[in-house]
């Protein structure tokens, strides 16, 4: 039994839930040998919303009472993506700019997650700068990571604070007015915390790349009458 409801607030946006439950009287084990629970449920919450122009919010719950749920119940559900995932996705858009939280916790200690608490993301679009022919890109994230094994998996929990920046400069040309060509030159900047959890041994330390380079395109075509 369990009920599926959905609905639509308006500006504040359209979700749906679902609850599902059954007393499984033949649960048997799961992969691991150790025997499943005769209750067993899922609960599924999908919620979206445009809070304000070009600001978007997704909220995603999925809860299960054990691994196999899914697949012994909605084998559907379960060939899409064996271990679904919660998380909250905020996003934000301009012209040349776009900005991304994501915050996702491990709600099923049966499936091995990297809790993201939060990822943060600035994305500067391929934009030109000014009245020159320079064309500018760029990416920087920031955020605190947690890797959860398998509760029943002898695998210590661990978690770090990770920052990473890249900036690029790009000079789009075109000859002969077929061939393009467009050198680039960046770096990327990432900086690593210092490991926390039991036996981590990880100290906190700096990357830095440089790089360079040109991409080369052209396209042919030929029409024809008729097709």
């Amino acid at each position: 039994m369990g009920p599926d409801l959905g609905w639509d607030l308006g500006r504040w946006g359209t979700g749906d839930a679902g609850f599902y439950y059954t007393r499984d009287e033949d649960p048997r084990t799961d992969p691991n040998g150790v025997p499943i629970r005769v209750d067993r449920q899922r609960i599924n919450l999908t919620h979206q919303a445009t809070l304000a122009t070009n600001l978007n919010a997704k909220l995603v719950l999925r809860e299960q009472s054990d691994a196999q749920m899914i697949r012994d119940f909605f084998e559907n559900d379960y060939r899409k993506d064996p271990q679904p995932k919660s998380f909250l996705e905020l996003n934000r858009a301009w012209p040349n700019w776009t900005l991304d939280l994501l915050v996702q916790p491990q709600l099923n200690d049966f499936f091995q997650t990297v809790e993201r608490l939060p990822d943060l993301k600035l994305s500067g679009i391929r934009q030109q700068l000014g009245v020159t022919p320079l064309f500018y890109e760029s990416e920087t994230s920031a955020g605190y990571f947690r890797f959860r094994p398998v509760d029943s998996v002898v695998t210590n929990a661990y978690a770090a604070l990770r920052a990473d920046t890249f900036h690029q400069l790009l000079l789009p040309m075109t000859y002969f007015g077929w061939l393009n060509i467009t050198p680039r030159v960046g770096m990327r900047l990432t900086h690593y915390g210092e490991s926390e959890g039991r036996d981590t041994v990880l100290d906190e330390r700096d990357r830095s790349v440089f790089n360079t380079g040109a991409e080369v395109s052209f396209k042919l075509s030929r029409a024809w009458t008729g097709a």
